[in-house]
């Protein structure tokens, strides 16, 4: 199977006083991985490595691991030394790489190009006066990318270029860089996109002259692929022409003074899909036949001793970022049930680590003749559970509805967060989903925002359940094609309440709603 793997590279800082500290690099790259290693977009994977005695080697397949133990993903590459930059950067382009494998280079950082306009990438402990033994020379990348089997290769630069010049000599800005020159080879399938092809600054002597403001190429880029803007035409997959089509598009019309650029050398066959738009909705309608789903649930459900014929869950998100979770069950017994196990809500962890506590408000009967009561907690298998006890017991074919109302902590949804608050996030996107662990006939889940704040981009997903409950890196799409939009509504008092409606869920699947957070200004 086809491998999707990309490494990202960013360098603020530099330990050679001649080298400009960047203010962009570390951000842009942080938000390129976050994007890109999200499976709802990009679902690229991470390069892997194994530790073996204070080396490393990669892996291609995990069944290559001499201990799989030690396997670890690299993550974006920050501020980090030649030596390593140079060996990920082989690493990824490893001559075990199958053909039909998308390899991604995204770098973030200085370009200079040297007496001989050779360009080359800076990183961390680069020396402007020792380029060829400091820096990453652009015809080694080409070299490596030439030798790998892949005809799928996809390298994003985001470089604040200069022309390096002998010592009292004088550059000249906008000059090009000779990009396409420098990453030609003789490979297919590699396109290359370039924030500008010319340098936008120069030194006369020692001294730095030019632009070096930070980037506004990878913010479109970004933007583009987690809105879903980038998806130019509409099908649900933002593949290369239209991400660069998007960025060039935006990043002219602000009056930037960087011109984009793409270089395509011997086109691949079929079209580069970089992400896929996590807000597309098919325009199929959705059709799906109740007799066999009803038939399963009623089989599950007397097997399992009780089904749920409604489960309505509504999140209500506070200005905070707090939330108040509700959830109305109806409960369909098949065998006498004295008690009910149900789930607890457990917070993914805050963005400073910090464990996030379960805090159940109440817990009641709406059917008159029964009573209900939060008896016991228990955790198993890193899930927690709560045992309600039902007076007087439900038997065979009763019904009983009941309510649970948990408090969810403050700043858990992006609710008046700015951009740089987002990026510390472990997604881009908020989301609201629920795990489908009992016989279903109908799931409702809402999400209530606070009064004005209305979401611009929603949509559904599905995943498959992990051990613990939370949604797994695994999209089902083939459930998706059974179910509906997401519908937003706005109520009179300026309050939006965004609702899906799922008929007969799949136990094991996590069904979600997610939308992208409205930022406020740093």
């Amino acid at each position: 199977m086809a491998k999707r793997i990309a490494l990202i590279i960013g360098n603020n800082e530099y330990r050679d006083p001649h080298l400009h500290q960047l203010a962009a690099p570390e951000v842009d790259a942080k938000a390129v991985a976050k994007v890109l290693y999200d499976n709802s977009i990009g679902g690229f994977e991470k390069v892997k490595i194994e530790k073996i005695e204070d080396t490393d080697r990669t892996i291609i397949n995990l069944e290559d691991a001499q201990n799989k133990e030690q396997v670890v993903d690299i993550e974006e590459m920050i501020n980090r030394p030649f030596l390593e930059v140079h060996r990920r950067i082989s690493q990824l382009f490893d001559q075990k790489r199958k053909k039909d494998d998308l390899l991604l280079l995204y770098f973030s950082g200085h370009g200079i190009l040297d007496e001989d306009g050779q360009l080359y990438l800076a990183v961390n402990n680069t020396e402007k006066e020792l380029l060829s033994a400091t820096a990453i020379p652009a015809y080694q990348i080409k070299n490596l990318m030439d030798r790998n089997l892949s005809n799928r290769q996809i390298l994003i630069l985001d470089c604040c270029h200069s022309g390096a010049f002998a010592r009292g000599g004088k550059g000249e800005i906008g000059r090009s860089v000779n990009t396409e020159e420098a990453f030609k080879g003789n490979g297919s399938g590699r396109i290359v996109l370039t924030a500008s092809d010319a340098t936008q600054y120069a030194w006369e002597g020692d001294r730095l002259i030019g632009d070096v403001k930070g980037s506004i190429f990878t913010h479109y880029l970004v933007r583009g692929l987690e809105t879903g803007e980038a998806d130019i035409n509409g099908n649900g997959n933002v593949n290369i022409d239209n991400l660069y089509q998007y960025v060039y598009e935006n990043v002219i019309s602000v009056g930037n003074k960087q011109t984009p650029k793409k270089w395509s050398y011997i086109p691949q066959e079929g079209e580069m899909i970089i992400a896929r738009n996590p807000f597309f909705r098919s325009k199929t309608p959705k059709i799906h036949n109740t007799q066999p789903a009803e038939q399963c649930y009623k089989f599950s459900a007397e097997r399992y001793g009780a089904g749920y014929t409604s489960l309505v869950v509504t999140c209500a998100i506070h200005d905070n970022g707090s939330a108040t979770v509700t959830r109305i069950v109806e409960v369909e017994a098949f065998t006498d049930l004295p008690q009910l196990d149900t789930y607890l809500l457990v917070p993914e962890k805050s963005p400073d680590d910090n464990v996030r506590e379960i805090n159940i408000d109440k817990v009641k009967s709406l059917t008159p003749s029964k009573e209900v009561a939060l008896t016991a907690m228990k955790e198993e298998l890193a899930k927690k559970s709560a045992v309600i006890t039902i007076t007087p017991r439900l038997k065979a074919s009763e019904k009983i509805t009941y309510e649970m109302v948990e408090n969810l902590p403050v700043g858990l949804y992006a609710i008046g967060l700015n951009e740089e608050e987002i990026l510390k996030r472990e997604s881009p996107l908020d989301y609201f989903g629920w795990n489908i662990n009992r016989p279903t006939k109908k799931l409702t889940l809402n999400v209530r925002f606070p009064k004005s704040y209305k979401p611009t981009q929603f949509n559904q997903q599905v995943r498959f359940a992990s051990a613990s409950g939370f949604p797994s890196t695994r999209l089902q799409d083939k459930e998706q094609e059974y179910i509906s939009d997401p519908i937003l509504v706005t109520d009179e008092d300026d309050t939006s309440l965004l609702s899906l409606e799922i008929d007969y869920p799949m136990i094991g699947l996590v069904y979600i709603l997610l939308w992208n957070p409205t930022t406020t200004n740093m």
